[in-house]
């Protein structure tokens, strides 16, 4: 599914809370964004993306709950974030079960 702005994808993530990755394009959305849907969705992998990427940025991004921080068309991290992530969730249902 592809969200053209904020709204949109808010409403696809009530209408479907199924929805494990989210890549989000920081030329249009604001890092604080990323840090509300990471607050709020919290099975939701969150990629942040940009054209030309720096490191003020990536440390945003990361800071604000992005799992990864990329160029848009740096499939191979995006896919590995979702997968680092699910891994990582695994982990910590394995752990719970034994406290």
């Amino acid at each position: 599914m592809v969200a053209d702005n904020i709204l949109v994808l808010r409403t696809l993530l009530l209408r479907h809370p199924e929805l494990q990755l989210a890549v989000l394009d920081l030329d249009l959305v604001q890092v604080e964004e990323v840090r509300r849907l990471a607050g709020t969705c919290r099975n939701l992998t969150i990629v942040s993306t940009h054209r030309s990427p720096n490191d003020r940025m990536w440390i945003a991004a990361l800071d604000a709950g992005a799992a990864e921080y990329c160029h848009p068309n740096d499939i191979r991290s995006i896919v590995r974030a979702r997968r680092i992530a699910r891994i990582s969730e695994l982990r910590t249902v394995r752990c719970a079960k034994w406290i």
